[in-house]
């Protein structure tokens, strides 16, 4: 490995763990990344990339540890909290307006729900204050997927996972893929599940590890996925086109994650991403350390050492020239030209 680099700058402003990290798909007005970041206490902050300063600020979910953060087009973005509510925000530079809309959605596991595709997707018609129709989540007791109804208020489809152990326990990440047919899914019993939502069959499984499956991602190109798990293990696996025009899942390679001595444990994986241009992934676990990855050979380039607790999520900004790491230690770290 090459020696590891330096964070660019370390942002100090949450005044818990923070939880979710993301970048916005526009600019500000100096042309740089717009970066969110939600805390345990439920705060949700905009930082200024040129500043270094958080420019925005506002609480989005009181007292509860903000999940996930999903740009949703326009200026709007999408939090879920684990108050068991989903609220929509306009994000400006000035300020942030909302909730445009919240939906009290009763799912209060650490899975993050996932909008569908057509409203997540960067460069969409600017959205409305109007609820996003479908959003993909955890069930209320976590054994099944919900595809909850934000205009009615109410699940529509329930979706359960194939059994391959005693129980797949709960539902720990999702992810669509390719489409608003297609959504991936991570289980307690270290299965990833792939669910075609055209029509009611069982999900197809790979049983990749052997703790909670805790975070995926797929590559740009929509041609793998990649796991991580408690258990020091990551895994690609292939996504292969069907005959009926679905999506399945080949064969898995492992990627072993080096077990550290720190106090703090095995080194699991707590959250991945792929950067935009498909050359790099990060990992950030529970052993402190960002890991950098070659993305075609998942060959290791470098273990970025600042954070001094959990690395609970990282990001990738679409310029591929930033990466963001947030961390129970209450800072969010900002990495520059990382193999660019």
């Amino acid at each position: 490995m090459s020696s590891a680099p330096q964070p660019s700058c370390v942002l100090r402003g949450h005044r818990k763990d923070v939880t979710a990290v993301k970048f916005a798909p526009w600019t500000d007005h100096h042309e740089h990344p717009v970066l969110l970041s939600g805390a345990a206490d439920g705060e949700l902050l905009v930082w200024s990339l040129y500043t270094h300063r958080s420019v925005a600020s506002t609480t989005a979910h009181a007292g509860h540890p903000v999940l996930g953060i999903h740009a949703i087009g326009g200026s709007h973005v999408l939090t879920q909290g684990r108050d068991g509510f989903v609220r929509t925000w306009d994000v400006r530079e000035g300020g942030i307006s909302g909730p445009l809309f919240e939906c009290n959605v009763t799912t209060f596991s650490f899975c993050q729900a996932v909008p569908v595709p057509s409203a997540a997707s960067p460069g969409a018609e600017e959205a409305s204050s109007s609820p996003l129709p479908l959003i993909a989540m955890s069930s209320p007791d976590a054994q099944e997927v919900v595809l909850w109804d934000t205009r009615q208020q109410r699940p529509a489809r329930q979706l359960t996972p194939t059994v391959t152990r005693e129980r797949a326990g709960m539902c720990m990440s999702l992810h669509f893929v390719g489409g608003p047919d297609s959504l991936l899914s991570g289980w307690e019993d270290g299965s990833l599940q792939l669910f075609d939502l055209r029509g009611t069959s069982r999900p197809e499984v790979r049983q990749l590890h052997s703790e909670p499956l805790l975070c995926l991602d797929v590559c740009p190109t929509a041609k793998a996925v990649v796991t991580g798990a408690a258990d020091c293990q990551m895994n690609v696996v292939p996504l292969v086109a069907r005959e009926n025009g679905g999506l399945g899942l080949g064969e898995p390679t492992k990627v072993s994650i080096p077990v550290t001595s720190e106090s703090s444990g095995s080194g699991g994986i707590s959250s991945l991403r792929v950067r935009p241009d498909g050359k790099i992934a990060a990992s950030g676990g529970w052993d402190k350390r960002v890991r950098l990855w070659q993305w075609r050979k998942m060959k290791p380039l470098a273990v970025l050492r600042h954070h001094t607790a959990t690395v609970n999520s990282v990001d990738f900004s679409p310029c591929c020239q930033w990466l963001a790491s947030g961390s129970s230690d209450g800072t969010v770290a900002l990495w520059s030209g990382l193999y660019c």
